[in-house]
């Protein structure tokens, strides 16, 4: 079992530019060592499982097909869909489960602002002040929009 090592602060910043970058999120009260996207790949892959303070990471995915979790997988996992379904069916045999599926990004945000120790990934809009961004990166493709829910509208957004 792998623990994170020294902790550091990341706080979110102001928003982005663009509201479609690929936000990684966490619940405040999860601390992350290092966002690094080593850290956060081994994270969803299980290789990283527990906080330094000793929680199990909670790593929570979209649905296979979605356009973000594509994008994800390519930019954080370094896998395509298909390389990342035969590492989970390898590692399920081996006894590690693969992370969640959440049907949606409000899903997501919604699970990781209540549970402690759960990482996620949004589009930068749908970012509230109930989790924290641990990294933001621009999509190399931004996925087409009529694939992807609206982003919410700011008023709404709390």
């Amino acid at each position: 079992m792998v623990v994170a090592g020294p902790v550091r602060a990341v706080h979110a910043g102001p928003p982005p530019a663009d509201p479609n970058a690929l936000a990684i999120i966490a619940s405040q009260k999860t601390i992350v060592p290092d966002a690094s996207v080593v850290l956060l790949r081994d994270i969803f892959l299980k290789k990283v499982v527990l906080t330094p303070e000793g929680d199990e990471y909670i790593p929570v995915n979209l649905p296979p097909t979605n356009p973000l979790r594509m994008a994800f997988n390519r930019m954080v996992i370094h896998m395509d869909a298909q390389q990342n379904e035969l590492f989970w069916d390898r590692a399920y045999f081996g006894g590690t489960s693969p992370p969640y599926v959440l049907g949606s990004e409000r899903a997501v945000l919604r699970f990781v602002a209540t549970e402690n120790a759960a990482i996620g990934y949004v589009r930068a809009c749908f970012v509230t002040p109930a989790v924290k961004v641990l990294k933001l990166i621009t999509l190399d493709v931004p996925p087409p929009a009529r694939t992807l829910a609206p982003c919410p509208e700011a008023s709404g957004r709390r």
